[in-house]
């Protein structure tokens, strides 16, 4: 489980990054922010289940 948390760290720091992006396109008024927010969230969840599958 602990191998999982440390590869999990580059794709959750990625998450993070892309959320913040949206997060200024919504506050600089841009239509685009709910694909940011989307693209975070499936990558986090893509690269979740693939080291999962790869870990056990």
């Amino acid at each position: 489980m602990v191998i999982m948390v440390i590869a999990m760290l580059v794709p959750l720091w990625v998450a993070i990054y892309t959320w913040s992006f949206g997060r200024w396109l919504k506050h600089r008024g841009s239509g685009y922010a709910f694909p940011a927010y989307l693209l975070a969230v499936l990558s986090l969840a893509t690269s979740s289940v693939a080291i999962w599958r790869v870990l056990t």
